[in-house]
């Protein structure tokens, strides 16, 4: 298993994430084909810009390369910062695979948009280690989490793991945590005076009532979203407690980076969670887990365990598709 070619850092890799991602693309599109809406919506804005009747077909494609795009990205993050030593391209393979969990594309698009600027922001606050004034690049990680919070409301919260990787990372100064501040807040100042502007301000009062939801709601829990998702959660789980036990023994700016993405996983988890949000949510979780999962893989030396792990995602994706089918 050690001499497996997704240990290696080889081209071929790209090719085996690419014919992934289009199986699990299948998966979507004969899904979508089998739905009672021909259609679907995009929603942004707290509900105040729509995107209307796009075809289920086209979501679906759509949502498959945004999958494809965050693996290429979070290949990119890793090799870049080296959040996890030796991976290569074993995380993009990692989230590719998982992401076919995922086969009901409603309400993803803009997610995974979401999920984009999220890890944008950790794109830019992670090399602050290495300056003196991160204030520019405070600003760009609250824009980015702004712009993200726009796309899907919740998202808001994953300011948190900027605050995180900067208090981490390095003694944080009062004029990056503004700079971050007001980053955070630029996209709305933007957004609001547009509204403004137009007098449209009644029309994001109706928009913002009718699409940002109060009560709580058990319809995600669902024997369809428990069945998505159960895998995920459960491995995450393993991995989050795995690299908490084996934290001590890697580099201090490896073991700071790592420990931002447990923080990532601990609020992704709770927001898949709560009651308030939908269940589209779990593609945060996919970020943080492909990275911490590979590193958990790649230390481990028992084969059993690797096994083990690569058996619960194969019985998921089993009965994800035999439900796919059935459904049909």
């Amino acid at each position: 298993m050690r001499k497996s070619i997704l240990y290696r850092n080889n081209p071929l890799n790209y090719v085996l994430i690419v014919l992934v991602a289009i199986l699990a693309a299948g998966l979507r599109i004969y899904y979508s084909l089998y739905q009672e809406s021909a259609f679907c919506n995009y929603s942004f804005a707290f509900g105040f810009l729509t995107i209307e009747n796009v075809p289920i077909l086209i979501n679906a494609i759509l949502v498959s390369a945004l999958f494809l795009v965050l693996a290429v990205f979070i290949n990119i993050l890793n090799n870049k910062f080296t959040i996890v030593e030796d991976a290569f391209q074993f995380p993009a393979f990692i989230f590719i695979c998982f992401s076919a969990l995922i086969v009901s594309a409603e309400n993803l698009v803009p997610t995974l948009l979401s999920l984009f600027l999220v890890l944008l922001a950790l794109y830019r606050i992670l090399p602050i280690f290495r300056k003196n004034n991160a204030s520019l690049n405070s600003l760009d990680a609250g824009i980015f989490i702004g712009l993200a919070s726009l796309f899907s409301y919740y998202s808001i919260v994953f300011i948190a793991i900027i605050i995180s990787a900067m208090i981490y990372l390095k003694h944080v100064r009062f004029r990056e945590l503004y700079a971050l501040a007001m980053g955070l807040l630029a996209p709305y100042f933007f957004f609001f005076f547009v509204v403004y502007m137009f007098d449209a301000i009644p029309k994001f009062q109706e928009a913002f009532l009718k699409n940002i939801s109060f009560s709580s709601s058990t319809t995600k829990y669902s024997f369809q979203n428990i069945l998505y998702s159960s895998s995920i959660i459960l491995i995450s789980s393993i991995a989050f407690f795995h690299n908490i036990a084996l934290s001590g023994f890697k580099k201090i700016l490896i073991r700071r980076y790592q420990s931002v993405l447990i923080i990532f996983i601990a609020i992704s988890i709770f927001i898949i969670l709560s009651p308030f949000v939908t269940h589209s949510s779990i593609v945060f979780l996919l970020a943080p887990f492909s990275l911490i999962l590979s590193q958990m893989l790649i230390e481990t030396k028992y084969k059993f365990f690797i096994y083990f792990i690569w058996t619960i995602f194969l019985i998921n994706l089993v009965f994800v598709a035999i439900y796919v089918f059935t459904k049909a």
